[in-house]
């Protein structure tokens, strides 16, 4: 209410009754102005706003009936209460109420019935005032929580939107790990047959000399080490390839690949390095690395036929830094190689890393590029991301963990010498695999080059011939075998004799169960040759003497 939201205004131009009306209200309680002229009324309702005005319908300048008017007009929150003499007319009374009056009384008025109609019209004042308080409240309660529901729809609309990409992510990664597996099972399959195919055309090269059978023979081999490295990027999208993780100086082997991507993707594409000496170093198998950037790189010559500019550069991306996946923590190194090609569509991106899944025609790719950065930047500990637009070009961005510790500088050290062949005759190696095509191949291949050898089918019957008083010197075991695990066959195997040397032998292991065999024992990877086991048979010796 305003200041004088109780006061009365008592309009009148006959004196003695408005200063009789003044004196009766005034004992009644009322605070009390009055005139005898319509427009000095009208100029104190808009100064002064009282809460009632008495208002005779017959003044001398302004009829009672349009201040009336004028007040409904501009102030409706004042109440009028018009009065006139007893000869007024009803249709007089009629127009002043029309005119927006609240009341009407007819003089003589009785002193109790002016107090108790100003009363009665005060109560309704203050009634219609609280009213419109409540009102005003109400208002502000309805728009506050209006507020409030605004904003949480926002952070729930937020929250949804974040729940849906986490498990958009999630299915993703589980549809992944569910290719992994299976890919990873194929591997080992196919390690096994191109174990025994290679070895076979290796072992009949060495006795056929017919030189078109030979050039037959060199073209089985090559095209049986195409499958391997086949196989070995399938092993890579699984992460169940051997991951030899150490420091590496990024922006040294990005410089010293330079030149080479630029003869491997020809004279119309361009490769520009950009990265600087302050990147921070990554823990990864830097042969592993290499041939990442390399299947990026002809990644992007192949999206830009025509030739174009390739990008590729590394830098730093702090913790916490946006964009980084949500899956990863600390501190990162991204390295991105992009292009200004065709691009790929969302259906694309979402099948880009899966094995054999290529947008390239017939013979120009097999899909197993971008599942072989995918599983090198997962077994790094890191992850994947891509960015691109339908002819607008494609950006790979691979995120590697930051390195601890002190890094060697590139170039500095050399090549282990490879291990002298232990002294053949006498040596005695007991071979263990399941497969019965592997364990022939290896044996005879063993035979070949000296050596004695005990073969057998599964764990425990190996284990037979080491819990006799068979000579062993060397024991080659299989990783993946039933009943039991090459790892399981080793530790008994050890138990019997502890200082026994140990080969093991795999084309498929999880990559945790790989780093921990290669920290006990000799690995020797599938497929393999004649000189690739001869040098692990030596690396597993050379250890054991150490």
């Amino acid at each position: 209410m305003s200041a004088d939201a109780e006061t009365i205004l008592n309009v009148d131009d006959n004196e003695p009754t408005r200063y009789a009306r003044t004196r009766v209200l005034q004992r009644a309680g009322f605070q009390v102005l009055d005139t005898g002229s319509g427009e000095e009324a009208w100029r104190i309702v808009v100064d002064r706003r009282p809460g009632l005005v008495i208002l005779d319908v017959g003044l001398p300048d302004v009829s009672g009936t349009e201040i009336c008017r004028r007040i409904k007009r501009d102030y409706p929150s004042v109440l009028v209460l018009q009065t006139s003499a007893s000869f007024v007319t009803m249709h007089d009374r009629v127009r002043g109420l029309d005119a927006g009056a609240d009341g009407y009384l007819v003089e003589p008025v009785e002193p109790q019935e002016l107090v108790a109609s100003a009363r009665a019209l005060m109560r309704l004042r203050r009634a219609e005032e609280q009213l419109r308080v409540l009102a005003d409240r109400l208002e502000e309660r309805v728009a506050e929580r209006t507020r409030e529901l605004a904003e949480t729809n926002a952070r729930l609309k937020v929250e949804i939107d974040d729940r849906e990409r986490a498990e958009a992510e999630l299915r993703q990664a589980l549809k992944m790990e569910a290719i992994g597996h299976l890919t990873g099972g194929i591997a080992h399959d196919f390690n096994n047959l191109l174990t025994v195919i290679l070895g076979g055309v290796e072992r009949a090269r060495r006795h056929v000399q017919d030189a078109g059978a030979q050039r037959m023979l060199a073209n089985a081999a090559q095209a049986g080490h195409q499958a391997a490295r086949l196989t070995a990027q399938l092993l890579s999208f699984a992460r169940k390839q051997h991951f030899e993780r150490q420091p590496l100086q990024l922006h040294a082997m990005l410089t010293r690949l330079q030149s080479f991507l630029q003869q491997t993707i020809g004279p119309l594409h361009r490769v520009e390095i950009s990265n600087g000496d302050d990147v921070w170093p990554v823990l990864s198998d830097p042969s592993q690395i290499e041939s990442l950037v390399l299947n990026l790189v002809i990644n992007a010559r192949d999206a830009m036929p025509e030739g174009g500019m390739i990008s590729v550069a590394a830098r730093n991306a702090p913790a916490g830094e946006a964009g980084i996946p949500t899956a990863l923590s600390g501190d990162q190194v991204v390295l991105s190689v992009t292009d200004r090609g065709i691009g790929m569509t969302p259906e694309v991106q979402a099948r880009a890393f899966e094995p054999f899944f290529t947008t390239k025609g017939v013979g120009r790719g097999t899909g197993l590029g971008l599942s072989m950065v995918y599983g090198v930047a997962k077994q790094s500990g890191g992850d994947v991301a891509i960015e691109s637009e339908p002819g607008q070009g494609t950006t790979i961005r691979v995120y590697l963990p930051r390195a601890s510790g002190d890094v060697p500088a590139a170039g500095t050290g050399g090549a282990a010498a490879r291990p002298a062949s232990p002294a053949r005759r006498g040596f005695t190696i007991l071979l263990i695999d399941d497969d019965p095509a592997v364990l022939d191949y290896t044996a005879e291949t063993l035979r070949d080059l000296g050596y004695s050898v005990i073969e057998a089918g599964d764990g425990p019957a190996g284990l037979r011939h080491l819990a006799g008083d068979a000579k062993v010197d060397l024991l080659i075991v299989d990783y993946a075998m039933p009943l039991m695990t090459g790892q399981e066959v080793a530790q008994h195997a050890l138990a019997l004799r502890p200082k026994l040397p140990i080969l093991s032998m795999t084309g498929f292991a999880d990559a945790g169960i790989l780093e921990e065999l290669a920290r006990s024992f000799t690995i020797l990877k599938k497929p393999f040759g004649r000189m690739e086991l001869d040098a692990a048979i030596a690396a597993a010796m050379g250890r054991a003497m150490t």
